[in-house]
């Protein structure tokens, strides 16, 4: 496993929801895909249904393909949502692609918003994967999957040191998003690479990192375009084994402490044997 990773979030502008803005949509893509490969990113993150929302296609599929050719071509991972059309199921899905182009996971999304099962006939997904790649271990959510607290949980308890979140969350939600990425990366002591879309009403792309200040890597604005980071995972492996607070004795060790820490361990401080407990008695009275 390697100390650091470059990644990359592409904002970009879906001119059209439909068939006819297919093949624009994906020119786009690739252009500022390229952009992020001369940059040197080892892992590119697009938005959710980044083809247009008015189509499906299986997995693998047309789409798929371009992206497969794109991650063997300059040798790296790649995720990007579409509808994928199995049979007579939908799934809101991201597939995730290696260096080589293979398809190692198709994440399809677990809590869809409330339209998706009615207006947009989607069914949820069941499966939360942590992925082994060059780098470390990497999760990916969709949207919705993120604003669930287990869900993310769930990933990091299973080993996940980024989370890429392609995502089409409304503007009307973007304070709270933006509020979401942060919190769920400082309390799951995780990355968060999330891409949204550029010039419309889906917006927010950011890349945040667990700590308590400057915590905001970068983000975008309202337009079109790449964002890339390089996360230090040696930092992250080191702050999850420990923490200076359970090590303090006295108050002034305490305020000595304190003004140096970047970030706290809190999934460390969990209490699971309390939880299934509650849980079971809340279930049961049901």
């Amino acid at each position: 496993m390697k100390d650091t990773v470059k990644v990359a979030a592409v904002q970009l502008w879906i001119k059209s929801e439909l068939k006819s803005g297919r093949e624009g949509n994906i020119e786009r893509a690739i252009a500022l895909m390229e952009e992020a490969v001369a940059l040197e990113a080892d892992f590119i993150c697009l938005p959710e249904l980044f083809i247009g929302a008015g189509l499906s296609e299986p997995i693998p599929g047309p789409t798929t393909d371009v992206l497969s050719d794109f991650a063997r071509d300059n040798k790296v991972y790649l995720t990007g949502g579409l509808f994928e059309k199995a049979g007579e199921i939908k799934y809101n899905s991201t597939p995730v692609f290696d260096r080589k182009g293979q398809i190692i996971f198709n994440h399809r999304k677990v809590n869809l918003f409330p339209w998706e099962p009615t207006f947009r006939k989607s069914t949820p997904g069941d499966v939360l994967k942590v992925l082994d790649l060059d780098f470390g271990k990497a999760g990916v959510l969709l949207c919705q999957d993120l604003a669930i607290p287990e869900t993310p949980r769930i990933l990091v308890l299973k080993g996940a040191e980024i989370l890429f979140v392609p995502s089409r969350m409304p503007a009307q939600f973007l304070t709270f998003w933006k509020r979401l990425c942060r919190v769920r990366a400082l309390e799951n002591n995780v990355f968060v690479c999330s891409a949204g879309m550029a010039k419309q009403k889906w917006i927010g792309s950011l890349i945040v990192a667990p700590k308590f200040e400057n915590d905001v890597i970068v983000e975008c604005g309202p337009d079109q375009q790449i964002i890339t980071a390089e996360l230090d995972l040696g930092w992250l492996r080191e702050t999850r084994k420990d923490s200076p607070l359970y090590h303090v004795t006295t108050w002034k060790e305490i305020e000595q402490v304190l003004p140096r820490m970047e970030t706290h361990s809190f999934i460390l401080d969990r209490r699971p044997d309390l939880y299934l407990e509650e849980i079971q008695k809340i279930d049961s009275e049901k």
